[in-house]
């Protein structure tokens, strides 16, 4: 199978470069990351394109692909996001309509996948209030965003759903939880608290009271193997459909997804640094939040449900949080020492 992965040079690119050329396919991607400083530097086999997906042309391909992931997450930062809205509508929309229309104009038999935000495109705090339960969020649950980077991540997802309804092209939509793990950008929650620990700095947590749903990046590949293997049964012509690779298998124990409060994921990180020979001190600022997290002046609340995507696939996460975050906290450690 020929995959090629647009946004190759980001954590999700990489890692699904990474992975799937140790499973024999032909990969290749592009990024607007110069080569020599990206993190696919050292795979051997993928053809690698120094473009911004905005600008690709079908010439830029090696290939026709059979499968294209759109991983050109023009902007993954909620803060840095919302404060700069024009550009990170235009940039989260215009890379997901170029992949529409190359797909449309050049190759229409390829199936498109398009890796969404679980956290981010969920949140409107009146739905949680209409019954007093808390909303249970669903593979079929229409997207309720509370922030702008939320909303050009649904809208892109909307693009997506159109594009392959007017086209009659293979669209997969995927929604993922907050993924971490050891290769992850330094600036992610986790990563930052775990590194904070290593250098014996204390940390200041902002809005320790907000919900989260993280996925550790080993589940979220198992999940695009067994996908890949079956797409042919999955995805057909003229009918997205929409997945959910999100969730972990419990907090320390394995008793299912955990949605988990900031603090709850610093005292992890403290517990597993003590195993470590380390320290991890932190200070909850309560007032301090991000666009998206507090609405109405509470933490956003939800639940998830996701057993239309395991029963589809036969997946389901296999780490804890404890279990993630331990592996994340050794490799960072060995990252850092180089």
């Amino acid at each position: 199978m020929r995959i090629f992965i647009t946004g190759v040079a980001g954590v999700l690119g990489s890692s699904l470069a990474r992975f799937l050329l140790s499973k024999g396919y032909d990969v290749a991607g592009n990024d607007i990351v110069r080569y020599e400083e990206s993190r696919v530097f050292d795979l051997d086999g993928l053809k690698y394109i120094w473009k911004s997906t905005i600008d690709l042309d079908a010439d830029d391909f090696p290939w026709a692909p059979d499968l294209i992931v759109d991983a050109s997450l023009a902007f993954a930062d909620r803060p840095l996001a919302n404060a700069s809205p024009m550009h990170t509508v235009y940039g989260n929309l215009a890379t997901a309509m170029r992949v529409v229309e190359l797909a449309r104009r050049h190759f229409p038999k390829a199936t498109l996948s398009y890796p969404s935000s679980l956290n981010a495109v969920y949140g409107y705090l009146a739905w949680n209030r209409f019954n007093g339960n808390k909303l249970v969020i669903t593979e079929d649950t229409p997207p309720i965003p509370s922030s702008v980077y939320g909303w050009s991540k649904a809208s892109a997802e909307l693009l997506y759903y159109g594009g392959a309804l007017m086209y009659n092209l293979k669209v997969v939509i995927t929604r993922t939880g907050s993924s971490y793990g050891s290769d992850g950008r330094l600036d992610e929650l986790p990563h930052k608290m775990i590194l904070y620990s290593i250098k014996g700095k204390k940390f200041r947590l902002r809005n320790p009271n907000a919900m989260r749903l993280w996925s550790y990046i080993k589940d979220v590949l198992d999940f695009y193997d067994i996908l890949i293997n079956r797409l042919d049964e999955i995805a057909s012509p003229g009918k997205p459909i929409i997945l959910s690779n999100a969730g972990n298998d419990g907090y320390l124990e394995h008793d299912g997804d955990y949605i988990t409060r900031n603090f709850e994921i610093a005292e992890l990180i403290s517990m597993i640094a003590k195993e470590f020979g380390k320290e991890f001190e932190y200070e909850p600022l309560p007032d301090v939040t991000e666009p998206g997290e507090v609405i109405q002046g509470k933490p956003i609340e939800f639940k998830v449900d996701f057993s239309k995507t395991r029963k589809l696939l036969g997946w389901k996460p296999k780490y804890t949080l404890y279990e993630g975050l331990k592996e994340t906290y050794e490799g960072l450690m060995k990252r850092i020492s180089g």
